[in-house]
């Protein structure tokens, strides 16, 4: 994907002007991750959003289970598999208060991305605040859809345990 075109793809640009996604590709660092590295890792403390500018990666959360005291946590769940042509960023909790990561990301294939630190963000926002505005925005709005996703999929689990639970009592 070059400049000339990732206004098009990424969905975090909807909205902007050329000159105002140039500020904003100007402010982030270019990184290459080689296959099976982690990006993020659940649980640590984050600083940057991430927008994928080549390349797969999955996104993964740990499956906790406390008993007790304890807690369980061997296993990871892939949420989901992000791909360059999907126009898609990641990180993006830290952008709205949120330092801690909420799940793993790891690059599937060698991977050129696209790193916006929160400090440089919000010098930028500083001297344009319809750019803040638009990026929150879109930001917003794919919190929302991710959101309403896991709510769906809560309730078909919700559905199907009580199935399988009323079907064990009976």
């Amino acid at each position: 994907m070059t400049d000339n075109n990732i206004s098009t793809k990424i969905k975090l640009f909807n909205g902007l002007t050329d000159k105002q996604i140039f500020k904003i590709i100007s402010a982030c660092d270019k990184k290459i991750v080689p296959a099976g590295e982690v990006i993020i890792r659940e649980g640590e403390d984050g600083h940057s959003l991430y927008i994928l500018e080549k390349g797969v990666v999955e996104i993964y959360k740990k499956l906790i289970l406390k008993i007790g005291d304890s807690f369980i946590e061997d296993k990871e769940k892939k949420l989901a598999r992000l791909r360059e042509e999907d126009g898609v960023f990641f990180g993006e909790l830290v952008f709205v208060g949120e330092k801690v990561r909420t799940a793993t990301v790891r690059a599937v294939t060698d991977c050129r991305l696209l790193s916006l630190d929160r400090e440089k963000f919000d010098d930028i926002i500083d001297a344009d605040y319809k750019l803040g505005f638009i990026i929150m925005r879109n930001i917003s709005e794919i919190i929302s859809h991710r959101l309403k996703q896991s709510n769906e999929d809560i309730i078909k689990l919700t559905t199907a345990l009580s199935i399988i639970v009323s079907s064990k009592v009976k």
